[in-house]
């Protein structure tokens, strides 16, 4: 018959180079394994609401080489139209909007142009069309760019040092002496002392 005996040491207890090692072994624990975009992806729908934005819905994401992130969200066009453009015009252009078009919000998906329907409409009209236009893409882009550096930020946060270290600590794991995390369903016989 043969025993092993291994010891089995807290984070804290590890020499300092073995608890680097034992950060690097579980640099992406705490991003593979649960679903951590949730959080921002709510984060993210409550901070729309300041940039006049409703029902922002993050429908996915890629931080890798695509690094792209698509929402689904409506604005509501008089409230934008109110914040966003001179006072002595927004009444009048919202009122015409939806009096003409009969829109009250619009929705915009990822990577989509808006374009409201009006070839009729020639000059000033036209232009502030195109204004209108201007200002939501540009409000949605920049929303869009915040919302992906909200998602980058937390990811570096959650695969950094720091965070690994917090987590090793607050979930009480334990260690071999080689730094790798000593699972209780794969322990060998212990000799008893």
């Amino acid at each position: 018959m043969r025993q092993k005996t291994i010891n089995i040491y807290k984070f804290k207890e590890l020499p300092e180079d073995i608890q680097e090692k034992a950060i690097e072994n579980n640099r992406f624990s705490e991003v593979e394994y649960h679903e951590w975009w949730d959080f921002e992806y709510d984060y993210i729908a409550e901070k729309a609401q300041y940039e006049l934005i409703d029902n922002a819905s993050v429908k996915g994401f890629s931080l890798d080489r695509d690094y792209c992130i698509n929402i689904l969200c409506d604005f509501d066009i008089k409230a934008f139209i109110d914040s966003k453009m001179p006072e002595k015009i927004n009444t009048a252009t919202s009122e015409f909007i939806e009096n003409e078009f009969n829109v009250k919000t619009y929705t915009i998906r990822n990577e989509s142009y808006l374009d409201f329907d009006y070839p009729k409409y020639k000059g000033k009209i036209g232009r502030l069309f195109n204004a209108l236009e201007e200002i939501i893409q540009e409000t949605y882009d920049s929303f869009k760019h915040e919302a992906l550096k909200t998602l980058q930020d937390q990811y570096d946060y959650l695969i950094s040092d720091e965070a690994i270290k917090e987590s090793l600590l607050s979930n009480e794991a334990e260690f071999t002496d080689n730094g790798e995390i000593y699972r209780y369903d794969h322990k060998p016989e212990l000799k008893k002392s």
